[in-house]
């Protein structure tokens, strides 16, 4: 069940993180800038706090138990980007920029954590590249919880997107893309003063729009229910997995566990096992070579820095 802030308790959620500094996101609506109370206290966008007051000063002093957490790495390290995350959006673009590897690598990291997933196509105006990537993209149909088409500039089926996020399950979404996608343009246009909210966060942080690694949430108001915490992921063109077991990899591609109960063996990697039921859908044409592709990249990845 997705946790909600608890006035009695004093709770908030975290909008923006620094290594000393929070804004948080008080009472479903206001946003205030906290002090953590530890410089161990580490905390990222979407975590739930308990905060405190000193004098007129916000302490967020703990944090409570996530959901989950979203995560990338790199080699031994692993980065935290967002938790508590109810709904990840990939937001992605017609070829040249349809990026199978990073789709579906942050989409492994979502289904590990059990994040329902959505794959959004922006610049759906772009008529002629769309329908050279059509074929692509509609092979996530199985893979996510729906795909959409839709244009940032047109405002073309803008409100599809808008009536999903209107969920009153939902209290945080995340979005995430390569560069160049147009999430920016997304986001400025479902809150307008998002860039406002950037400029706010960055003299506070220290942190640039473009240099930052840190995501960014900001509130998307919504009429009768809490207001929804939608975070901006940074643009990150290699989305490393090495955290993860091999078997977890495995389990992560949904359309692989779909046909995986076929395989003669239970705990068949997909590789060069005999009467494997995922080549066999591979070779169907059931499962995308893409996908196939980001698989063993992913395996190889994690064997390439176990070495080390």
């Amino acid at each position: 069940m997705p946790q909600s802030v608890n006035e009695q308790t004093k709770t908030a959620r975290v909008l923006a993180a620094s290594r000393r500094y929070v804004l948080l996101l008080c009472d479903g609506h206001e946003s205030e800038w906290a002090k953590t109370a530890s410089r161990h206290l580490d905390l990222c966008v979407g975590d739930i706090v308990n905060y405190s007051h000193s004098g007129s000063e916000l302490i967020a002093d703990s944090i409570v138990p996530r959901s989950n957490c979203l995560k990338r790495s790199y080699g031994r390290r692993s980065k935290e980007l967002a938790a508590n995350v109810d709904l990840l959006l990939v937001i992605a673009a017609p070829e040249p920029l349809f990026n199978t590897s990073f789709i579906d690598r942050i989409l492994a990291a979502a289904q590990t954590e059990v994040i329902a997933s959505a794959l959004v196509i922006n610049k759906a105006d772009l008529s002629e590249q769309l329908e050279q990537t059509r074929s692509a993209f509609q092979g996530y149909t199985g893979v996510v919880d729906s795909v959409i088409e839709l244009s940032a500039i047109t405002g073309d089926n803008l409100d599809t997107l808008r009536n999903m996020l209107s969920d009153p399950s939902l209290y945080v979404v995340a979005l995430a893309g390569v560069s160049g996608v147009g999430k920016s343009s997304l986001i400025n246009n479902l809150i307008p003063d998002a860039d406002q909210t950037v400029q706010t966060v960055s003299e506070r942080t220290g942190q640039g729009r473009q240099t930052t690694t840190q995501a960014t949430g900001y509130i998307l108001p919504r009429d009768g229910i809490d207001n929804l915490c939608l975070i901006d992921l940074p643009g990150i063109q290699n989305f490393g997995l090495t955290h993860l077991e091999k078997a977890q990899v495995r389990n992560a591609f949904a359309d692989f566990a779909a046909v995986a109960g076929d395989c003669q063996f239970s705990n068949c990697m997909h590789l060069d096992e005999p009467q494997c039921a995922v080549k066999q859908a591979l070779e169907s044409g059931a499962i995308a070579k893409t996908r196939y592709q980001s698989y063993l990249e992913i395996l190889d990845e994690i064997d390439r820095f176990a070495q080390y």
